[in-house]
């Protein structure tokens, strides 16, 4: 067979091994997850001392037993070194959940999260920081308001009830971010980055499925409830284009989960980006 120029660094959307498992994982998604929650009897309850009960329900209704490592084993991180802005700045982190991403000292920090128990915790975690529940597709601040905005891996949870409804609203969210930005000011992003658009479906569609059936899959990294839509670099740069920014890659490191490492099977990759708008880049 003839290769014609470049077509080495072309990926196909998956190699015969691949379909082998993506076949099995479809097949016996349904078994593996009732021997999943049979386990489950049998394992040891994490202690959560300090948390009180009553505010963890909502919360693990979303995320399980995630919330333990969320509220006492994230270690918050420093600035990246390409976010240099003056100590007055005001900063802003959406989906922020229990715990800020970044240090930030000598900012004035706001958390925006849907939650509310997830915001009470935060108000915990940090008293001076200003944490807000509302929803990042309809911003409850005025225009140009932060210097900087944070999302850590929160666009792949903007679903809709379509891939299409999933990408406007990725596109409203991002056009929300620019709303309340200052003009010289830019926004840091971490994201789940899927290899392809393929790989954008699939996982729409099996989060999807198993959501509607109640299914739970935790070595497989899928929750009941929980429908997920990750874009690929293309459609990520394109919305961001279309809210009016312009993306600049930070850094990036393998997309893995356990099981498909195992499995040989790749993602994508775990992309941090850093967003301007178009006058600014």
């Amino acid at each position: 067979m003839l290769k014609l120029k470049g077509s080495e660094e072309r990926q196909a959307f998956l190699t015969s091994k691949e379909k082998r498992w993506l076949t099995f994982l479809f097949l016996f998604s349904i078994p593996v997850a009732t021997i999943d929650g049979w386990l489950k009897v049998f394992r040891k309850k994490r202690k959560t001392e300090g948390i009180p009960m009553k505010q963890l329900d909502v919360v693990r209704y979303y995320f399980k037993e995630r919330l333990y490592d969320y509220v006492w084993k994230r270690r918050l991180k420093p600035l990246p070194d390409e976010a240099s802005i003056k100590d007055s700045a005001k900063l802003l982190e959406v989906g922020c959940g229990t715990r800020f991403t970044y240090r930030a000292e000598g900012l004035e920090k706001y958390g925006i999260d849907i939650l509310p128990e997830a915001i009470r915790l935060l108000k915990k975690s940090d008293s001076e920081a200003y944490a807000i529940v509302g929803d990042v597709m309809s911003l409850p601040f005025t225009n140009g308001t932060f210097d900087i905005i944070v999302s850590n891996a929160l666009l792949h949870h903007l679903v809709g009830e379509s891939p299409r409804k999933c990408r406007t609203n990725l596109k409203t969210a991002l056009e929300e971010m620019k709303r309340v930005l200052r003009a010289e000011g830019f926004v840091l992003i971490r994201e789940l980055i899927a290899r392809n658009y393929f790989f954008s479906l699939l996982m729409f569609y099996i989060s999807l499925f198993c959501a509607r059936l109640g299914i739970e899959v935790n070595c497989l990294d899928i929750h009941s409830k929980v429908v997920v839509f990750f874009l690929n670099k293309r459609l990520f740069k394109e919305i961001a284009s279309e809210a009016g920014f312009q993306a600049r890659e930070l850094k990036s490191k393998k997309w893995e989960t356990e099981i498909f490492k195992l499995w040989k099977i790749k993602l994508g990759e775990n992309i941090y980006y850093k967003l301007f708008r178009d006058t600014f880049i």
